[in-house]
């Protein structure tokens, strides 16, 4: 049983479910394609903390950041 589901798996829901998580609450997050439209997006500029970025790159950072906090998909 989870105690949220985030529906939905661009930056914003990812971000929603590392923050649950480190609240310590049972995630899982639900969406079609990890990263949303980020992962398409070729160079990424508007992503605090980057001044540029793939979005390929930046969702693996995100993949990897969550698998460690175990995040489960569905």
């Amino acid at each position: 049983m989870y105690e949220l589901v985030v529906i939905g798996c661009g930056p914003a829901g990812l971000a929603a479910a590392f923050f649950a998580v480190r609240q310590r609450m049972r995630v899982a997050v639900v969406g079609r394609e990890i990263g949303g439209q980020a992962i398409h997006s070729v160079h990424v500029e508007n992503y605090l903390g980057f001044e540029g970025i793939a979005g390929e790159a930046l969702v693996d950072r995100f993949t990897r950041q969550l698998a460690e906090q175990f995040v489960e998909y569905l």
